[in-house]
């Protein structure tokens, strides 16, 4: 049996399930013609991204893969919904010391997809299965393996951006600095 390398491997992107959604006749007439930037950019999300309707599902969803010594990780960007059930799940630890810790663990369960290529949880409609791998998370992982899925999720959320900005979907930020007077940030004259 080959030895496995205790070492840090290389973190590299995973594709989205192609079956998950049926392809279906274009219902908005033609694509327009892509420029050859833009074609690179855009072969980072799903294909799928490009179908009416179905394919908003797609713009902004990238997946990866983390390895740590005799494990592996696939993690994903997070839907707005998942975004807004972080922050509930945490909030009651807004004004605590422990709240960044928090944070990056409730990210790290939100977008977790597979641990040693099986699911951490399955869940129902029912279930809040975000909240369940929160706990999971924070009861049995330590620090510096939550660290390590947070920063890959970061890392994720920061690439969709700049690919959606490179397709045109996004406007660069603008990064005029512009001074304002302390009197009219005080409401005086």
């Amino acid at each position: 049996m080959p030895e496995e390398s205790a070492e840090w491997q290389e973190l590299s992107e995973v594709p989205r399930d192609e079956n998950e959604f049926e392809e279906e006749p274009q219902a908005w007439g033609t694509p327009e013609e892509e420029s050859e930037s833009e074609e690179d950019a855009a072969s980072s999300f799903d294909p799928k991204m490009k179908q009416a309707f179905e394919g908003l599902t797609y713009l902004g969803h990238l997946t990866a893969e983390v390895k740590i010594p005799y494990h592996s990780f696939t993690v994903r960007t997070l839907h707005t919904g998942e975004k807004i059930k972080v922050t509930e799940l945490i909030q009651h630890l807004e004004t605590s010391i422990s709240y960044a810790r928090a944070y990056r663990a409730a990210v790290a369960a939100a977008g977790l997809v597979l641990v040693d290529g099986k699911p951490l949880l399955t869940g129902s409609k029912q279930v809040d299965v975000i909240a369940q791998r929160y706990r999971y998370v924070t009861d049995n992982w330590y620090d510096p393996v939550i660290d390590i899925l947070y920063d890959k999720i970061n890392e994720l959320e920061g690439k969709s951006l700049e690919i959606l900005r490179e397709l045109g979907v996004l406007a660069e930020p603008n990064q005029e600095v512009v001074q304002v007077d302390e009197v009219e940030v005080a409401g005086g004259e």
